[in-house]
């Protein structure tokens, strides 16, 4: 009988898709596989984590220490509110059979995600402007606008709030993103302004406004 239990998770990712995966073994000795889609973040380790402890629902009290081989100090900060009693520890990628089974249930998750159907790319600016509201409410929206044939397109939606204020923001940068055409660079409706006009961006002052009150009026419904 072991006094903790042993928890190993990955992440997987490629352009906007990403996956988990996540192995527990319990007091037992007995183990439990999880995997699945998970939005694609700055933080992936931690998302990825997070997802997997949601789903393997370690009971209330037993304690654990969790393999992971990328973002530890992020996760402790994290896990020290949500799971105090799961201690974090770093190891090299696939240095154990348990990480190197969440890293292979982790890949394999991410081929079996369908293939994301991209918007072609058309005539304008290549450039996407998003805005977010209420980050720290029960429904997190966010609307990002970018031109398609001569014309703005706004896409928009919600998220689930996640533990920390930065994860819900990271997530919905990523969904806006989703949204978006290959190739468009992703900015925050803030900072599209003039004076931060880049060459590269081929977009004039004008339009840049044009996007920023399309950004705004996407959230209008939330």
């Amino acid at each position: 009988m072991r006094d903790q239990a042993t928890i190993a998770t990955d992440a997987s990712a490629v352009g906007t898709a990403a996956a988990y995966g996540g192995v527990l073994r319990d007091l037992t000795g007995e183990t439990r596989e999880v995997s699945g889609q998970i939005p694609r973040t700055a933080l992936q380790e931690v998302t990825a984590a997070l997802a997997a402890l949601q789903q393997l629902a370690l009971p209330f009290g037993v304690r654990a220490v969790l393999h992971v081989d990328a973002q530890d100090e992020e996760l402790r900060a994290v896990l020290c509110v949500t799971h105090p009693n799961v201690t974090v520890v770093r190891i090299p990628r696939n240095s154990s059979p348990l990480h190197q089974r969440a890293h292979e249930l982790a890949t394999q998750a991410l081929r079996d995600l369908p293939p994301r159907t991209r918007i072609p790319l058309q005539d304008g600016p290549r450039i996407a402007a998003y805005a977010v509201k209420g980050v720290d409410t029960p429904a997190p929206a966010y609307a990002v606008s970018f031109w398609i044939n001569g014309e703005i397109q706004v896409v928009s939606g919600t998220v689930e709030p996640q533990e920390t204020r930065a994860l819900t923001s990271h997530l919905l940068k990523a969904k806006a993103q989703e949204g978006v055409p290959a190739g468009f660079k992703v900015i925050e409706a803030g900072y599209a302004v003039l004076r931060n006009n880049q060459a590269s961006w081929g977009v004039t002052g004008r339009e840049l406004a044009q996007l920023r009150s399309a950004a705004a009026a996407g959230l209008s419904n939330f």
